[in-house]
């Protein structure tokens, strides 16, 4: 239960127990468990709602938003409003032709960019980001991110073949198909927030893969082949261990956790249990991103570069960074030490005392 609300799985772990060991747990335990899950109802009813209102600015403006992660479950699950999933904001996708309108539409509702630092702010993050600041409304506990691409990586999901292929249902409002959105789970995890080189095993996100894998409509052909055609064969092989190892799901035969993918689920595993070692695991891959340079690329795709013309840009911006990343690896190496040696001198002390 402690893990549970750690990683903001109560109401999914209340789900679980009434549906599979509602015998097994006290009733106090099974109280609390409830009053999560009917809390987490009440805020995506309210999240919900906030959507709706949204979708309906923005169909009065001719434009359709594709609602992402979170917000795809609250309108394909009108009874329950998908209460297991715990949601923070409200991203939805535009296509990039309305982007720039949506601020305005925002606006109009009463949600303002953060620190109310005006059009120039805004205008300015816009055009060098995938999607717009995060904004907020009063007091709402949640804010709004549009998107017009899902990540600073735009051809691994093109924001094209996703209104391509979307099913509208509500005004203004639309979902992906499930494969997309469930490609969108895995790359937002896996490669967006670095958790395939920091070695993350985050309960939440990957329980999120599983209850798209185990929905009847999912093309899995489709979406292990477009993680192949976009070079996240690796990405793709170690959330899918993670998911057969954390929450037993089962694969084809052909997509069975090979060698590989099982060292790495022991490898974030063991870092689950190690203060030291995560926090060496998440500098070794910030530095690592550094080496990415996501948002020169990103730019110069936006403005439309050839290959010639992204790899030159990508490689000056690499050199330029390569100075701070050495010096970030040598404070690494130096700290990280002396993290371990501390860390294993607190364990043989612990087991010393207990013995």
């Amino acid at each position: 239960m402690r893990l549970a609300a750690q990683e903001h799985l109560s109401p999914a772990l209340d789900q679980a127990v009434a549906k599979h060991f509602p015998a097994d747990i006290p009733k106090a335990q099974r109280a609390v468990l409830a009053i999560d899950y009917a809390a987490n109802e009440r805020r995506n009813r309210m999240i919900r709602d906030l959507l709706i209102e949204l979708g309906s600015a923005a169909d009065w403006r001719r434009i359709e938003l594709v609602a992402l992660k979170g917000c795809q479950w609250l309108l394909e699950d009108t009874e329950t409003l998908a209460a297991w999933r715990w949601m923070l904001d409200i991203d939805v996708l535009v296509e990039p032709a309305n982007y720039h309108i949506m601020p305005a539409v925002l606006m109009e509702l009463g949600w303002a960019a953060p620190g109310d630092r005006g059009r120039l702010f805004v205008r300015r993050r816009a055009d060098s980001h995938y999607h717009l600041p995060p904004y907020t409304r009063g007091s709402l506990p949640v804010f709004i991110e549009v998107h017009r691409h899902i990540g600073w990586r735009p051809n691994m999901l093109p924001t094209e073949l996703i209104f391509a292929q979307r099913r509208s249902v509500a005004p203004g409002l639309a979902v992906a198909e499930p494969w997309h959105a469930a490609f969108h789970s895995l790359m937002h995890w896996q490669v967006q927030h670095g958790g395939l080189r920091r070695l993350q095993a985050p309960l939440r996100n990957v329980f999120e893969l599983v209850r798209y894998l185990e929905r009847d409509d999912l093309d899995f052909d489709r979406l292990t082949a477009q993680a192949e055609c976009v070079g996240l064969q690796r990405e793709r092989d170690t959330a899918l261990a993670l998911a057969v190892e954390l929450f037993g799901i089962r694969l084809p035969a052909s997509l069975a956790p090979s060698a590989a993918a099982r060292r790495h689920v022991a490898q974030c595993l063991a870092i689950r249990g190690s203060p030291a070692r995560a926090w060496i695991a998440g500098e070794r891959g910030r530095i690592l991103a550094m080496w990415d340079c996501k948002r020169a690329t990103y730019r110069s795709f936006l403005q439309g570069a050839g290959p010639a013309h992204m790899a030159v840009a990508l490689w000056a911006r690499r050199l330029i960074r390569l100075p701070l990343m050495l010096l970030s690896g040598l404070y690494l190496v130096v700290l990280g030490s002396a993290k371990l040696a501390h860390e294993k001198l607190r364990v043989r002390g612990a087991e010393a005392s207990r013995s």
